[in-house]
């Protein structure tokens, strides 16, 4: 179970497509300040992307500290779903011991923190 940041402020996010057409129109000669108001993009970041060359993907952010892949971590909380419809519900405590288990099991990588406490942390 991934630590999950919570951003402090409401940036918005600009979709990848929109920038990218944006790009190709100022590439094809419109003037920046004009294709920034018209796709509703700062016109400083628009000026970024044409300088980088290349608009990053940010689908998967905070991903470095993610222990479990997302179908590990979907087969694990099927499993927890599925044991607790079948009245075997288990305890805070006993659902980190087990994804300790289960990272263990499948060989991954894991804080040192878990192995020494023999579950898995909070977050």
């Amino acid at each position: 179970m991934p630590f999950e940041f919570k951003k402090k402020n409401k940036r918005r996010e600009i979709p990848k497509e929109i920038i990218l057409r944006a790009i190709e129109e100022i590439t094809k000669g419109a003037k920046i300040k004009a294709t920034a108001n018209k796709y509703d993009i700062p016109r400083s970041n628009l000026q970024r992307y044409l300088k980088q060359g290349t608009v990053k993907d940010v689908s998967s952010k905070f991903i470095s500290c993610q222990i479990f892949a997302e179908d590990e971590e979907a087969k694990l909380s099927e499993y927890l779903i599925t044991s607790s419809k079948l009245n075997y519900g288990l305890s805070k405590v006993q659902t980190r011991q087990l994804a300790y288990d289960y990272a263990c099991a499948i060989n991954k990588k894991i804080p040192e923190h878990w192995t020494k406490n023999k579950k898995a942390s909070k977050d």
